[in-house]
């Protein structure tokens, strides 16, 4: 399983939290959902780019003003 299907199942987990909690999401978690699934709708294309390309990515997980000396 890659990360993007990891992400894709944890992406609808919560979708069936939040109706599962509520009878109507609120339109706050409607807007968060649509938030998440386009992120990882672009991650997806940009992961199957990367692989017909043949390429590879390093992912830094530094937070940026941690790798400028800065505090977070």
């Amino acid at each position: 399983m890659t990360i993007w299907h990891e992400a894709a199942d944890l992406a609808n987990e919560a979708e069936r939290d939040i109706t599962h909690d509520a009878l109507s999401p609120t339109p706050d978690q409607k807007i968060a959902l649509a938030q998440v699934r386009a992120t990882l709708s672009v991650a997806q294309e940009l992961s199957r780019m990367i692989n017909d390309e043949g390429l590879s990515v390093r992912v830094d997980s530094t937070p940026p003003a941690e790798q400028r000396g800065g505090s977070a």
